[in-house]
């Protein structure tokens, strides 16, 4: 062989093994790179996302607060969050007055108000329930326990009373919703007693809930979830606030629509934290929030489920894959459990069951609903 064609197999042979050396040396991509967060550059909270974060939010408050116009500057008709955030404090379950209407905003409506009756009636004691409609079910009056009586005034004990002459007989009135909005509001009603406006809490809620979905948008970006630039999550985030039902429920700022927007907050707190199970104590105890506002989101628990079960889209199967996870399973469930029987102690406080919240004792129409088809 010719010098010139030795010496061009042996450049080839070298071009051959720097080939091979840059391919150990910089192995492909694979799924599970691609999700890994990023750093540097790719921290999820950097000083130009804080102030995405801060024009987000002081934007969204005030397109709400001019959304609710005349709303905005007072409190609203159904306080009920408010009421339970004082009957908290003073240690009872029950609104701290006789009567929805009554107390220092009279013009409060008797709207989805739980209502018991605690009765002593001559030959069977003292019953607690509401009053019905005797029409409807053949008796007028529903006790906590399922009893259908029929009870009037002259069977109930006349014995009470400071000089023991009157009708043993007195009415309570329960807020017929989760509690943790209440709860929320109790370090407030400490500084502005009665004049928290609960409108304003809700809408500032819901702001915190447009900035949340501009963060859950890039999280799952860093971590190779999706593609997508600040721009479209900021539009996605815009998009939910204002072009859903989000919008409508935010600027009415009342018990219910509160109750809503509460509970997105914690779910979205509870994904933020749950993805790919990084957080498994903060993302129980904000899954544990969300459904002290609205039950039904106990079911996004299925989400940290799913992720144990199938990390990055394998299935662990239910041997040393889900053992190695029971340390963060553990953590997660502990505070869903606490505020579970949390929630089941506090209603059986209330109305002798651990899944009844009060519904069944809404007066008028609503209560009848729910007692005759759930």
């Amino acid at each position: 062989m010719s010098e010139a064609a030795e010496a061009i197999e042996r450049s080839s042979d070298n071009a051959g093994d720097g080939t091979h050396a840059a391919t150990e040396e910089t192995p492909p991509k694979t799924n599970s790179d691609a999700a890994r967060p990023l750093t540097g550059e790719g921290r999820l909270l950097t000083p130009r996302t804080w102030l995405i974060c801060a024009l987000l939010f002081v934007g969204s408050f005030t397109a709400y607060g001019l959304g609710s116009w005349k709303l905005f500057w007072k409190q609203s008709d159904n306080i009920h969050f408010v009421d339970l955030a004082h009957s908290f404090w003073k240690g009872q379950w029950w609104t701290l007055w006789s009567h929805p209407n009554q107390g220092p905003w009279k013009h409060r409506r008797d709207n989805d108000w739980g209502r018991l009756d605690y009765l002593t009636v001559k030959n069977i004691g003292p019953v607690k329930g509401t009053y019905v409609s005797q029409k409807t079910y053949g008796y007028n009056f529903y006790t906590t326990d399922g009893r259908g009586l029929i009870v009037d005034n002259s069977m109930i004990e006349r014995s009470c009373g400071p000089h023991k002459n009157q009708l043993c007989r007195k009415t309570r009135w329960f807020v017929s919703f989760p509690p943790t909005p209440a709860v929320l509001m109790m370090p407030l009603v400490k500084i502005w007693d009665w004049r928290i406006n609960d409108v304003w809490f809700t809408i500032a809620f819901a702001s915190f809930n447009v900035v949340l979905i501009f963060l859950l948008v890039r999280l799952l970006t860093l971590r190779g979830h999706c593609e997508r630039s600040d721009f479209e999550a900021i539009i996605l985030a815009i998009s939910f606030g204002f072009g859903t039902i989000a919008y409508f429920s935010s600027v009415r700022g009342e018990v219910w629509f509160t109750a809503l927007i509460v509970g997105v907050t914690f779910n979205l707190l509870y994904i933020l934290a749950a993805l790919d199970v990084r957080r498994p104590l903060l993302a129980g105890i904000a899954l544990a929030f969300a459904f002290g506002s609205r039950t039904a989101t106990m079911f996004g628990a299925v989400f940290f489920f799913l992720q144990v079960l199938y990390p990055r889209g394998r299935f662990v199967g239910f041997g040393d894959g889900l053992k190695r996870a029971m340390p963060k399973l553990l953590l997660f469930v502990l505070p869903c459990l606490v505020a579970g029987i949390a929630l089941l102690l506090y209603n059986h406080a209330r109305f002798d069951s651990y899944t009844e919240f009060g519904h069944r004792y809404l007066p008028n129409w609503a209560g009848d609903r729910i007692r005759l088809t759930g």
